[in-house]
């Protein structure tokens, strides 16, 4: 019964996008429902944040791409860290819809006290490696933060955990211009709120990619600002489809205008 409330909670959380009006689900088809149908697979529920992107079917497979390759796909890195960076790095760019979500999450892993981690206290994190790994990621939009140079964790693990940093640094931006300060609807009540929190964290952790999603997007050459993915032909492969993707949606955005 949580389940069903909480998406169908989130599904109605797409009324509160701004400026754009993203596809319902009752009537998306083609990439976007097929997109869709990926993320409530994968991601437990519709996530607003790469739903907003719906207008735009290439920009919407590019986000999910990028989203899922990183965060969701098992690899070398583990769910909790990937969850630690989301959090961390949504914490540094004050984004407090993505802190919510993916403090959730990581209490759901850790049962780590999410007030503490929503009031920026990453201290509170009590495993010391997943903690590092949070300060880290929680600096990595500074100018001068060299992202592999001083990354506390495996070189082999550099793809999937600088992707999550990566990935979010553009979300928290979409979220911030298109979505409010919750992922809950303001109608939801005040005393069941963090428990609907509690029980998306659980609901996204235990959700789980079956197969891949790469085709949703033709093959394309990689851009040369991904050294940083060298180790994980999966994730280059991933990045270079959604660049391509977002320069062409681009381009045919500018061809109209002119």
């Amino acid at each position: 019964m949580s389940g069903l409330l909480t998406r169908r909670a989130l599904r109605r959380s797409l009324d509160q996008v701004r400026y754009v009006r993203p596809v319902q689900p009752s009537v998306a088809e083609g990439l976007v429902a097929v997109v869709y149908g990926q993320v409530e697979r994968d991601f437990g529920m519709l996530a607003p944040p790469v739903a907003l992107h719906s207008p735009a079917p290439g920009p919407l497979a590019a986000c999910w791409l990028m989203l899922r390759e990183t965060l969701l796909v098992p690899g070398l890195a583990d769910r909790a860290a990937k969850e630690a960076v989301a959090t961390a790095v949504s914490l540094g760019n004050s984004c407090p819809y993505c802190v919510a979500v993916h403090a959730a999450a990581v209490h759901a892993v850790l049962r780590t006290p999410v007030a503490e981690i929503e009031a920026d206290c990453i201290s509170a994190i009590p495993d010391p490696r997943l903690r590092d790994i949070a300060q880290w990621a929680r600096l990595s939009g500074l100018r001068d933060h060299a992202l592999a140079r001083t990354a506390p964790f495996p070189a082999e693990q550099a793809p999937e955990l600088i992707g999550v940093a990566v990935t979010f640094h553009y979300l928290n931006r979409m979220v911030s211009v298109f979505l409010g300060d919750s992922p809950l609807p303001p109608v939801v009540p005040t005393a069941v709120r963090r428990t609907l929190m509690n029980f998306l964290g659980r609901l996204m952790v235990s959700a789980g990619p079956a197969d891949t999603a790469a085709d949703l997007l033709p093959v394309a050459e990689p851009p040369g600002d991904l050294p940083w993915a060298n180790g994980s032909p999966r994730i280059i492969a991933a990045f270079a489809r959604a660049s391509a993707a977002i320069d062409r949606a681009g381009s045919t955005r500018a061809g109209s205008s002119s």
